[in-house]
């Protein structure tokens, strides 16, 4: 009897749990064949935002170091000129100090 009160709690709870998370997960749609069209490779994907709502850090200028490609600078037309040393995985503000 406490084996089937015990695994009828844990089926509550993992259904409780089910239905506070929303359901269950959807399933992915299939990938298309190898040879597919592109078309037919992103018909199943749908647009969603992943980004930031207005419309902000417009590029004004970009200067590469000849000698060095992955130093450059980023001029922006809201948040000043950015400096990369490492190919823009991390940048540096350059007038912050200013």
């Amino acid at each position: 009897m406490a084996r089937r009160f015990v695994a009828l709690a844990l089926l509550l709870a993992a259904t409780t749990t089910i239905r506070a998370q929303g359901g269950p997960p959807a399933v992915a749609p299939p990938p298309p064949p190898v040879n597919a069209s592109p078309d037919a490779a992103l018909r199943g994907l749908r647009w969603r935002v992943i980004g930031p709502i207005g419309q902000g850090g417009r590029v004004n200028d970009l200067d590469v170091v000849e000698r060095d490609p992955q130093v450059f600078y980023v001029g922006f037309a809201t948040a000043g000129l950015w400096k990369t040393e490492n190919n823009g995985i991390t940048f540096q503000s350059i007038f912050d100090s200013y």
